[in-house]
């Protein structure tokens, strides 16, 4: 959940809606566009994009606030998040002062490999940790934002 209401959410992977839920508990009545492999129901105001969100981010020309990143094969975050073609695209459209966060089961996943990677191309702003999951929350290289998640 971000620490701010966002202006204009993305939601990389839908799911059951669990980011959206738990940001309009927080922040009140927002919108968002999610993009997802399948029809799923979600709040009247959302807008549902059927697409892969790999193939899809390489067009999207609109910039968003907040990105949540929550794609998954099975139960494992998808590999195809840890490359650079994946995460410069999120970089490209996410707002200069934004935040995004990206969500990981199993392992340590901040590797030295996978921290240069992520380095490349964001400031880590910070890591959570709750049970087996890890999410990152990243942003601009030179935003000096002091989120306080």
């Amino acid at each position: 959940v971000p620490p701010f209401k966002p202006e204009k959410m993305l939601m990389l992977g839908y799911g059951y809606g669990t980011v959206a839920e738990l940001t309009r508990k927080i922040w009140g009545d927002l919108s968002c566009t999610a993009v997802d492999l399948k029809e799923l129901q979600t709040y009247p105001q959302d807008k549902l994009i059927i697409a892969d969100a790999f193939k899809w981010i390489e067009e999207e020309k609109e910039q968003y606030d907040y990105i949540a990143v929550d794609l998954f094969d099975g139960r494992q975050a998808s590999s195809e998040i840890l490359t650079y073609p994946f995460l410069a695209n999120v970089q490209r459209i996410l707002t200069p002062k934004g935040l995004a966060s990206i969500h990981f089961v199993g392992g340590d996943i901040m590797t030295k490999e996978n921290k240069e990677l992520i380095e490349r191309y964001f400031k880590v702003d910070r890591v959570k940790t709750v049970d087996t999951s890890w999410i990152l929350f990243l942003k601009h290289k030179d935003n000096t934002t002091e989120y306080g998640i």
